[in-house]
């Protein structure tokens, strides 16, 4: 798992939002353009690539490109998806990508192995200030010593998807993948669907 450069980006994506205060989330603003989602999607990976060089990020989209036009805040959604993709890379077990993927029209999802929701806390990590209880000192120490805040990444990151009345949704809790999962699932034990149980999953949703 890394945390210390992740955990300072993920400051710089809040800050550069000027969110830390969290009354401006009522002020902020989008400005939604018709436009194609790929651009934008292409530019925010190619940029966390760049940031994590050592953990490549593979995304699999699966529609053509032309074909899904919205009408979305390119600002706004890259924000969405550079936290999102930082926070998953953050409590990922690095032998395994983060995927992004795009499964329908005005979906994208974001999938890793990594330590997983706990049981009836899907909701409750989107909450202010909130992190899943599985979340060690270690990895939450960086982040809270260099903002002054945990737990803002996904409860931002949704409220900007509820303004552009989209959604962001944890799909699939996945589990705390362990060295024998790894093991198991790079030998090939595990059937298809038994390996894409072991993923989370959060989900964004375009307005329709």
């Amino acid at each position: 798992v890394i945390v210390r450069n992740i955990n300072s980006f993920l400051v710089l994506a809040i800050r550069s939002l000027n969110l830390e205060d969290f009354a401006k989330l009522d002020d902020y603003t989008l400005n939604p353009i018709l436009q194609d989602v790929y651009p934008c999607v292409a530019e925010t990976v190619a940029m966390v690539r760049v940031l994590l060089r050592s953990e490549p990020i593979e995304y699999n989209i699966s529609y053509d490109p032309f074909h899904d036009v919205r009408k979305f805040d390119y600002s706004a959604l890259q924000e969405v998806l550079v936290i999102l993709l930082l926070n998953a890379a953050k409590y990922s077990r690095s032998s395994f990508p983060v995927r992004l993927s795009h499964p329908a029209p005005g979906v994208l999802q974001l999938k890793n192995l990594g330590i997983g929701v706990p049981p009836a806390e899907e909701e409750a990590i989107f909450e202010r200030a909130r992190q899943g209880s599985n979340v060690t000192s270690d990895m939450a120490l960086q982040f809270e010593s260099r903002s002054g805040h945990k737990g803002l990444g996904l409860y931002i990151s949704r409220r900007i998807m509820e303004k552009a009345k989209g959604s962001l949704t944890l799909v699939q809790p996945g589990k705390a993948v362990t060295s024998q999962d790894l093991l198991s699932a790079s030998l090939g034990h595990y059937s298809p669907r038994e390996l894409d149980s072991l993923y989370t999953v959060f989900e964004v949703r375009f307005k329709s």
